[in-house]
């Protein structure tokens, strides 16, 4: 922590001597995307994509869970989409999973989560498909990443504003995974049904 607090407390020298990608932001923002990828410390949006402040809003949860539309039921995932899509106009949407997600992992087998009762209850809005597998190997593993994540993307497209924005073809919606290992992403191509590198 120390070395975060160090680098938090010469930040501000650093905007003094470099102002031009953070000279504009207190104007507003007007990003080109909202990512929604899972809270693991090793997926660091901006990095991967090149992102420069203000480009790219960003929201994390465990295992990049968003929960199927509920009426009545305040969710801050679904808050957070309607946000960027009525306030900021964001045009994309991406849901990004990742190899060797600890969220994934625990929805394969649930007796991990079962000493954390509020990360057991976030679990239960994944709506996962397949069936829990003792011990599963790195294929079943990877498969379930996808799956999951698909899942997510379909809970995604259940939130009016996803809908009407769909609708007025001012939104589209993807799928990307990232290996942490490689540093490789695939996207979801849905009329291909395939993932292919991006």
């Amino acid at each position: 922590m120390k070395h975060l607090t160090e680098h938090a407390r010469r930040f501000h020298g650093q905007v003094a001597r470099e102002p031009g990608p953070y000279q504009d932001l207190h104007r507003g923002q007007r990003p080109q995307a909202l990512m929604i990828t899972c809270a693991d410390s090793r997926i660091q949006p901006s990095l991967m994509t090149g992102a420069a402040p203000g480009d790219l809003l960003e929201l994390r949860t465990v295992g990049n869970i968003v929960p199927a539309y509920r009426l009545g039921s305040p969710c801050g995932t679904a808050a957070t989409v309607e946000f960027a899509i009525a306030a900021l106009s964001v045009p994309a949407i991406v849901v990004m999973g990742h190899s060797g997600c600890e969220g994934v992992a625990a929805l394969m087998d649930r007796r991990a989560a079962a000493r954390m009762p509020l990360l057991d209850a976030w679990l239960d809005e994944a709506a996962y498909c397949s069936p829990e597998t003792p011990g599963p190997n790195a294929g079943q593993v990877r498969a379930a990443e996808l799956e999951h994540l698909l899942n997510q993307v379909a809970n995604l497209c259940t939130l009016p504003a996803v809908i009407r924005a769909r609708f007025q073809e001012r939104l589209a919606v993807h799928a990307w995974h990232y290996d942490v290992a490689t540093g490789r992403i695939q996207a979801w191509h849905p009329q291909e049904q395939e993932w292919l590198p991006l």
